[in-house]
């Protein structure tokens, strides 16, 4: 799994959400000579029901609800699933996140953690984010996280070529980064055949981390 840097319940991810909404409404402003070639489409809102923000061949990724506390649960406890992004969590600890970093942080309409579920089943299966990288929040990342049931269907590399093509259409920033540890040969591979390249290898605590980076032709 993608190592997903966000700090205890959402509070850094907070403001990194507004400084990109500021940096988003900055760039716009800048570039208003060029805003009719890019898309400014938004995500749709589904009239009571979680609203699509985009869709591949086999998944739907969406908005979270209050309905998925459990979804959201089951996902975050499992130890294998957290091996490399975080300590897997208990009930409680998984309902603070849940609710301060998915139901009541605003979003920008390219930025935020949102659910994934198949097209043919309909069943909950992961999870896929594009969120500022805390401390750093000039650079945005993209990470996913899937249910064990489902590894090994290629799911990561099609909702992140996906996911690639979704920010991109929609903001005008040309870079996108992910994170993922050096051990995790599986994260690389996916996200060096999404087109990632590495830019760095770094230090935290004793994990080593591995910085891959995006470039939009422009």
């Amino acid at each position: 799994m993608i190592c997903l840097l966000v700090s205890k319940y959402g509070i850094s991810y907070y403001y990194c959400l507004l400084y990109f909404f500021l940096r988003m409404n900055t760039n716009s402003q800048q570039e208003k000579s060029g805003s009719d070639n890019r898309s400014t489409r938004t995500p749709y809102r589904g009239a009571g029901g979680p609203g699509i923000i985009f869709e591949t061949e086999r998944l739907v990724v969406r908005e979270f609800t209050g309905d998925d506390y459990e979804n959201y649960f089951i996902l975050h406890s499992d130890p294998k699933v957290m091996q490399y992004i975080r300590p897997a969590e208990n009930r409680e600890d998984c309902n603070k996140r849940f609710e301060s970093t998915i139901l009541f942080l605003p979003s920008h309409a390219y930025l935020g953690r949102w659910a994934v579920n198949e097209k043919e089943s309909g069943r909950f299966v992961g999870c896929f984010v594009i969120t500022p990288i805390p401390k750093e929040p000039e650079r945005i990342q993209l990470g996913y996280s899937f249910i064990p049931e489902v590894w090994g269907k290629g799911y990561a590399t099609e909702v992140s070529k996906a996911g690639v093509e979704y920010f991109h259409t929609g903001t005008p920033l040309t870079e996108l980064y992910a994170v993922t540890e050096t051990e995790n040969v599986a994260s690389e591979n996916v996200l060096r055949k999404v087109g990632f390249q590495v830019l760095e290898k770094k230090m935290e605590g004793e994990k080593e981390l591995l910085v891959m980076i995006m470039r939009k032709d422009v």
